[in-house]
């Protein structure tokens, strides 16, 4: 009766701790497909706002470089009408600066021309007046010389003999005089026409050289005039050109970089979106492997249940017919602490390397604190004291084994309680670190579960 009811009580044990195991991996199973789930809606959210974000910047960037474009071409439309008017206004005034030249330039010919014809009549006013001043000085000398010679014939008539002796010398005289005077005054007239004929000419000339250059002057400012309105036209064209085409290689560049952010942004979409299906063929995988594990552990856990449940038969019939033979005791307190205690699971790590390196350190000032470890039910530490060196041990992964379960037991709480022991954990480049604190009624558990090929 006693073996039955032991074996009874073993086996509702077993029984009620397997349907807890089931029930935590169903649990744990449902929670990482709620996490699945809304990873995947917060992906499609994210998703459906990256497309409505897309389209919202391309509808933006495009008005704006449309608005842009539009901008330009009236600015260059505005600024081509200016620069047209400067033309207009510029032409327009050298125009009038032109009439206003060629009217002081009519005028300066028109004041050389009065000026010149006022030269010619004072020339002929001067040669007139020289001309009669020359006469009247001849007539005014005839008649001096008349009364003179008067004056002597009175005398000549007083003084007969001496009239007669001298009379043919006087005669002589006067007509010597009359003839030099006559040549003189001749000659002078003749100089002072000469002289004024020469003035005349000369200003003439220079009459003419000014008129010669003036219309030089007139030629060259029509010249300059002509090309400087050519230059001004051609450049304004030019410019009006240079403008427009500025204008729309700008616009073709603005366009080309709309076209460049609109491919990228779609090369973007692609890519974030086969990242996306990346993700949830990665997610399905993981949901596919938890499900395996899942059902592995249920079948491991069940198979080691029904393994334990037979040992404890075994053990308890081998107890009843042999004597009792002396234990490990240390050993078997731990065994009591994995089966008595709550197992608390601290973390779940997803790896892809399947080398795994575990050590275990002390988590604050060395008190004592021992620990045990077991890997899958597998007493890999045994009672061991935490201290500044870790308690280093490694784990292989593959596909065949791919969960992996620690379970850390304290078996004293030190002179600080409690129990405190800080795991570090490298697989590959990834490096993790852990605090665990347990104490005489919890044990803590980290399952690794490997997501490599």
């Amino acid at each position: 009766d006693s073996l039955q009811t032991v074996t009874a009580i073993a086996k509702q044990k077993e029984q009620e701790r397997i349907q807890d195991s089931i029930t935590n991996a169903a649990n744990i199973a449902k929670k990482r497909q709620q996490q699945i789930d809304d990873s995947i809606n917060v992906a499609k959210k994210r998703q459906q706002h990256i497309d409505d974000s897309l389209q919202t910047v391309a509808a933006i960037a495009k008005q704006k470089e449309q608005q842009r474009i539009q901008d330009s071409l009236t600015n260059a439309a505005n600024i081509a009408k200016k620069r047209q008017q400067q033309i207009d206004d510029s032409t327009k005034n050298a125009a009038i600066a032109a009439k206003k030249r060629q009217q002081q330039i009519d005028d300066s010919i028109s004041v050389a021309k009065k000026r010149e014809k006022q030269i010619d009549d004072s020339l002929q006013t001067v040669a007139t007046i020289a001309k009669q001043k020359e006469l009247q000085r001849v007539k005014d000398s005839i008649a001096n010389a008349a009364d003179i010679a008067k004056k002597l014939q009175q005398q000549i008539d007083d003084s007969i003999s001496i009239a007669k002796k001298h009379k043919q010398h006087i005669n002589d005289s006067l007509q010597t005089v009359a003839a030099i005077a006559k040549q003189k005054e001749q000659q002078r007239v003749k100089d002072s026409i000469s002289n004024a004929a020469i003035i005349a000419k000369q200003r003439q000339q220079h009459i003419d050289d000014s008129i010669s250059v003036a219309k030089k002057h007139q030629q060259h400012i029509d010249d300059s005039l002509q090309n400087v309105a050519t230059i001004a036209k051609q450049k304004a064209q030019q410019r009006v050109k240079d403008s427009i085409t500025n204008g729309a290689n700008v616009a073709k560049k603005r366009q080309q970089l709309i076209d460049d952010s609109t491919k990228n942004a779609a090369i973007a979409e692609k890519k974030r979106q086969q990242q996306i299906d990346d993700s949830i063929s990665v997610a399905t995988k993981r949901e596919k492997h938890i499900d395996d594990s899942l059902q592995t552990v249920a079948t491991i856990a069940k198979q080691k249940e029904q393994q334990r449940i037979q040992d404890s038969l075994t053990n308890a019939t081998t107890a009843v017919s042999k004597p009792p033979v002396a234990k490990d005791t240390a050993k078997a307190s731990t065994t009591k602490a994995l089966e008595t205690r709550n197992n608390v699971l601290l973390q779940t790590y997803h790896i892809t390397t399947p080398d795994i390196l575990i050590e275990l350190f002390d988590n604050a000032e060395i008190d004592g604190d021992r620990v045990s470890v077991y890997h899958n039910d597998t007493l890999i530490v045994n009672n061991k004291t935490l201290l500044r060196e870790p308690i280093t041990f490694r784990i292989h992964a593959d596909t065949s084994n791919r969960l992996h379960e620690f379970i850390m037991i304290a078996e004293n709480l030190g002179t600080i309680p409690p129990n405190t022991a800080l795991m570090r954990i490298t697989a590959g480049k990834q490096i993790y670190k852990l605090s665990v604190k347990t104490d005489l009624q919890t044990n803590a558990k980290i399952v690794f579960y490997y997501d490599g090929n």
